[in-house]
């Protein structure tokens, strides 16, 4: 091979998976080769190794920072009458951090993390005085839509008063 085409690249990439896959699963862990990068004289995969477990680890960790719930792992929302599945968390990607798997393909997308908070959000109903057995928690309603939800009235407070976004703490049962 006198080159590196981007197809040379991706023969390489599962080529390389293939090979690392006994040495991954001699110590109880999963390998990916997912891109990397290619010039004319060289190729440098990204390999990955993971435990199981491991993407729902980080999803417990980064949840709150976008609204959900560690919880919400596994569960399934609608968007555009397909259904997904909660699949992990791309902490460094800004724009659309959330990974959900369609369930009818196996296929996974990026989402951004107020449109599966909206998506998960539960069925609200505002209560004059609930009792504590009644309340499972709280959301933040914004001109008819939830924005944030929280176990805690207070956190949701906090959170309206920094981001100055108006609207109205409801029980939520």
């Amino acid at each position: 091979m006198e080159s590196i085409t981007r197809q040379d690249a991706a023969t390489l990439g599962r080529e390389v998976e293939e090979a690392l896959r006994a040495v991954a699963e001699r110590h109880g862990l999963t390998v990916s080769v997912r891109g990397g990068t290619y010039d004319a004289g060289f190729f440098k995969p990204r390999v990955e190794f993971k435990t199981d477990g491991s993407d729902k680890q980080e999803f417990e960790r980064y949840a709150t920072m976008y609204g959900l719930q560690a919880t919400d792992f596994g569960r399934t929302f609608t968007s555009q009458g397909r259904e997904f599945k909660v699949a992990g968390i791309a902490p460094r990607s800004t724009r659309r951090p959330i990974l959900a798997t369609e369930t009818r393909t196996g296929r996974t997308f990026k989402f951004e993390a107020n449109a599966v908070v909206r998506s998960l959000a539960p069925t609200i109903a505002v209560e004059a005085h609930p009792t504590p057995a009644e309340t499972h928690g709280f959301a933040l309603v914004v001109d008819g839509e939830v924005v944030k939800t929280s176990k805690s009235k207070a956190s949701l407070q906090s959170y309206r008063s920094k981001t100055k976004c108006g609207g109205d703490i409801v029980t939520v049962s």
